[in-house]
Formats: structure tokens, C-alpha cells, sequence
């Protein structure tokens, strides 16, 4: 008897344990949304057609950056949705035109966080 009310809780014990692992009820945490407005130092006007890349520390003297496929639109906005259950960190974002100096922006040190998105104001230099 003593026997079949251990195997009882046992199986009891496993059943809860592999019922908790079922992740199809507990929603995943939707990455961070950067909302970003890119402007020029001179006049204020809003920048478009500018080439953003994401960019990660390999080592302390290198940069690794990948194109993003960012639509930037006339007045100048993009978004970027970062992975998934992150904030920004260490990220590096490029931001390239040719009639400006190419900018990099520390996620860390420059987003402001608005709930659960946040934002950035890029000012680009004119060659």
C-alpha cells in the first residue's frame, strides 16, 4: 500500500511539473520598440534616406555591423524592434547618409524610455 501512495505522488509530482513546462499559455515578452527621428545640426529639417546598421562589440578594438532593412520615411522616423524580452543594452546603431558624417549611438547611453517603448533623437553633422 505504502508502495502505490508513493508511486501515487510521484506521478502526481511529474505530471505538475511537466504541465508547468507548457509554454502555450504564458505569453512571450515582445521585444523593445526604438521609435527614432533623425534630424540635421544646421537647420532642424528631418533626414531621410539614411542607412542604419546594427552594430555589436566583438572585442575591445571591434565593431561587427549588419545593414538593417529599416524603412526610414520622409520625415525622417524609423523604428526598430530589438529581440525578444530585451531592453536596449550595448547595441550600436550606424546611422550613414552621404551628405553627413556617419554617427554611432550606444542604445544605453541615449534611448529615453517612454512605458514599455522607447525613443531616440539622432542629429546628424553635414559634411
Amino acid at each position: 500500500m505504502r508502495k502505490n501512495r508513493y508511486q501515487y505522488l510521484l506521478f502526481a509530482f511529474i505530471s505538475v511539473v511537466l504541465l508547468s513546462c507548457d509554454n502555450s499559455t504564458t505569453p512571450l515578452k515582445d521585444g523593445y520598440t526604438l521609435y527614432g527621428t533623425i534630424i540635421d545640426s544646421n537647420n532642424g529639417e528631418k533626414v531621410d534616406s539614411v542607412i542604419i546598421s546594427l552594430g555589436y562589440k566583438v572585442s575591445d578594438d571591434t565593431i561587427s555591423f549588419n545593414k538593417l532593412e529599416l524603412i526610414l520615411d520622409t520625415l525622417g522616423k524609423f523604428v526598430f524592434k530589438g529581440g525578444i524580452g530585451t531592453a536596449p543594452s550595448d547595441e550600436i546603431l550606424r546611422f550613414e547618409h552621404n551628405k553627413y558624417f556617419s554617427k554611432d549611438i550606444i542604445l544605453s547611453e541615449e534611448v529615453v524610455r517612454q512605458g514599455d517603448s522607447y525613443s531616440i533623437l539622432v542629429i546628424l553633422q553635414p559634411k
